[in-house]
């Protein structure tokens, strides 16, 4: 059985796993996910788009303020029979340090919107996964708009870049 090398994208820690392991990629250091976690709980999920624009404002000033559901994407690729919703605003980097099948569409939006969308679809939620969803038919209704509204994924991420 071979073993397979892969550095985290976000840590750059070195982990191994099985070749031919189809899981997602999972951080093996502690630190790595516990600070992920972290970062998550402390978002708050219910301030407006207008009070998260003056809390950027105030710490950051104009030169970085950007309008905070549309400063970047939200992307779904598939891997297997599990569809992930996530966001960044560089896709196209994004996606050479995530395993996946198929970029199946992306739309403008930011943790903002990545947040609503997850909410819209937690119970198809992969058990202990944040982002990770089962392929259903609403999650591929869902998906077919994004594509009607925005186009190929791919001819956006070429416009962009």
């Amino acid at each position: 059985m071979a073993i397979e090398r892969i550095r985290c994208p976000r840590c750059e820690q070195l982990s191994f796993r099985r070749e031919g392991d189809t899981s997602p990629f999972q951080c093996q250091n502690d630190t790595c996910a516990q600070d992920a976690e972290a970062r998550r709980l402390a978002e708050p999920a219910t301030l407006t788009t207008a009070e998260i624009a003056a809390d950027r404002w105030n710490r950051f000033g104009a030169a970085v303020l950007r309008d905070p559901r549309t400063d970047g994407w939200v992307y779904y690729v598939s891997f297997g029979d599990r569809i992930k919703i996530g966001t960044s605003r560089d896709v196209a980097a994004r996606l050479r340090n995530l395993y996946h099948d198929e970029l199946l569409a992306i739309e403008p939006g930011s943790t903002i919107v990545e947040r609503e969308r997850h909410q819209q679809f937690s119970g198809l939620r992969v058990e202990g996964q944040r982002e990770w969803f089962h392929d259903s038919p609403a999650l591929r209704e869902h998906i077919a708009r994004i594509r009607a509204e925005h186009g190929d994924p791919a001819a956006i991420l070429a416009g962009a870049a």
